[in-house]
C-alpha cells in the first residue's frame, strides 16, 4: 500500500491493533480509524508518515504512551486521540507539530504535567486536553504564546496553582474551560482584555476574591460559570 493516500475506515466494528507496517504508507495524507474497537499501542512507526495531514483515532481502545515520534509529523493539521486509554505523559515532542490546528487528547488516562512545549504550537486554534484526572501541576504560561487559539479545554483534570495573568494576551480566545480542577487564587485583572471571549467556565475550583472590574469591558461574554 505504498501509494495509499487516504485511509477512511471510521464508524465500523474493526478490532485488533494498528500494525507497525502502517509506517510503510509513506504517501498517506489522511488516517481516519475513529469509532471502532481497535486496541493496543500506537506504533512508533507512525512517525514515518511525514505527509500526514489528518489523523483521527478517537473512540477506540488504544493504550500505552503516545509515542515521541508523533512529533515528526510536521505537516499534521488535526490529531484526534480522544476517548481512548492512553497513559503516561504528553510527549514534549508534540511541540514540534508546527502545522497543528486542532489537537484533541481528551478523555484518556494521561498523567504528569502539561508540557511547556505546547506553547510552540503557534498555528493551533483548538486544544482539548480535558478529562484526564491524573494530569496535575500548573497551567503553563507558555500557552499565552498561541495567537490563534480559539478554544482551550482543560476541565476535569487535577490542575493546581493560579490562573495565568498572561492569558490576557490570547486575543483570539472564544471558549475557555478550566472548571473542575484544583486552581487557586483570584481571577487576574488582565483577563478583562479577552474581548472575544464568549464562554468562561471556572466552577469547581478553589478560587477566591472579587470578579475584576476589567470584566465590564468583556462585551462578548455570554456564559460565565
Amino acid at each position: 500500500l505504498a501509494d495509499l493516500e487516504d485511509l477512511f475506515l471510521s464508524s465500523n466494528k474493526f478490532t485488533g491493533s494498528l500494525p507497525a507496517e502502517i509506517g510503510n504508507c509513506l504517501n498517506l495524507f489522511n488516517l481516519y480509524l475513529n469509532d471502532n474497537n481497535l486496541q493496543g499501542s500506537l506504533p512508533s512507526q507512525i512517525g514515518q508518515l511525514t505527509k500526514l495531514r489528518g489523523a483521527s483515532l478517537f473512540n477506540n481502545y488504544f493504550q500505552g504512551k503516545i509515542p515521541d515520534e508523533i512529533g515528526d509529523l510536521k505537516d499534521l493539521i488535526a490529531l484526534y486521540l480522544d476517548t481512548n486509554q492512553f497513559t503516561g505523559q504528553i510527549p514534549e515532542s508534540i511541540g514540534r507539530l508546527e502545522s497543528m490546528v486542532d489537537l484533541r487528547l481528551r478523555r484518556n488516562s494521561l498523567s504528569g504535567t502539561l508540557p511547556t512545549e505546547l506553547g510552540q504550537l503557534t498555528q493551533i486554534q483548538t486544544l482539548y486536553i480535558d478529562t484526564n484526572p491524573k494530569i496535575k501541576g500548573r497551567i503553563p504560561t507558555q500557552l499565552s504564546n498561541l495567537p490563534k487559539l480559539d478554544e482551550l479545554h482543560l476541565y476535569q483534570n487535577n490542575l493546581s496553582g493560579p490562573l495565568p495573568p498572561e492569558f490576557g494576551l490570547l486575543s483570539s480566545l472564544t471558549y475557555l474551560y478550566l472548571d473542575s480542577n484544583e486552581l487557586t487564587g483570584s481571577i487576574p485583572d488582565e483577563w478583562g482584555e479577552l474581548r472575544n471571549l464568549e464562554q468562561l467556565f471556572l466552577a469547581g475550583n478553589n478560587l477566591e476574591g472579587p470578579i475584576p472590574d476589567t470584566f465590564r469591558a468583556m462585551t462578548s461574554l455570554r456564559y460565565f460559570r
